[in-house]
């Protein structure tokens, strides 16, 4: 049995076979991919092209590649894993908004109301989207990470490890750990990234829910 104190970040567990096990690493190695997926994929994409009092101002798909795809999910994996769901969804739905305009303008002229309805859709998954990543910034500046341990009763800071029979010298039992302080600063530094980055995002993501036609009034005509 081993305890290590709070004020630690526990990485990986090695000793006998019976023992606890990190399996926050496969579940952040299934998350890399997607999120390599996420931005090749996207990358694919037609561009838009948005128009402003300015003139006609170019837009990649989504504003994000794959180091933001991978810095994006990353960080979101040890605090809030499945709050990274809504936010993808919120990208995809935005872009898909963004790109269906003109469509979408044509086919509801004259039925406004699923139009409006759908803008309000928009906006109240934009709120669920936003409270799911936003709820991340504090979590992981104040909590600890959740590295997943199981196996033999152990959890994060309690590790227990069993072998019914060994030779004349017992196995050895290591937890490699880094200061917690070393992983709160790597949050800061993240939810720093993330700050800036959410005001191109925002930016793109108006762009995209506003395009053609923000709300379709009561007593508008499109031909």
């Amino acid at each position: 049995i081993m305890h290590i104190p709070p004020s630690r970040w526990p990485l990986l567990a090695t000793g006998p076979a019976m023992g606890p096990a990190f399996l926050y690493w496969g579940v952040l190695a299934v998350v890399m991919v997607i999120a390599v997926a996420l931005g090749r994929g996207t990358r694919k994409l037609p561009a838009l092209s948005f128009t402003n009092a300015s003139g006609a101002a170019n837009s990649k798909p989504i504003p994000l590649g794959i180091w933001q795809w991978l810095l994006l999910l990353g960080g979101m994996s040890t605090i809030n894993m499945l709050g990274a769901l809504p936010v993808v969804a919120w990208f995809l739905l935005m872009y898909g908004r963004g790109y269906l305009a003109p469509t979408l303008i044509k086919r509801w002229a004259q039925r406004r109301e699923i139009f409006n309805l759908m803008q309000a859709g928009l906006l109240l998954f934009t709120l669920f989207a936003a409270i799911s990543l936003g709820s991340t910034i504090p979590q992981s500046l104040l909590a600890v990470p959740d590295m997943l341990v199981t196996g033999n009763g152990s959890g994060n800071y309690l590790y227990q490890w069993y072998q019914d029979n060994s030779p004349a010298q017992l196995p050895a039992a290591h937890v490699f750990s880094l200061p917690l302080w070393l992983y709160r600063l790597l949050m800061l530094l993240w939810s720093i990234w993330v700050a800036f980055a959410l005001i191109r995002w925002s930016t793109w993501a108006w762009h995209c829910f506003s395009r053609e036609s923000l709300w379709l009034p009561r007593a508008s005509k499109i031909e």
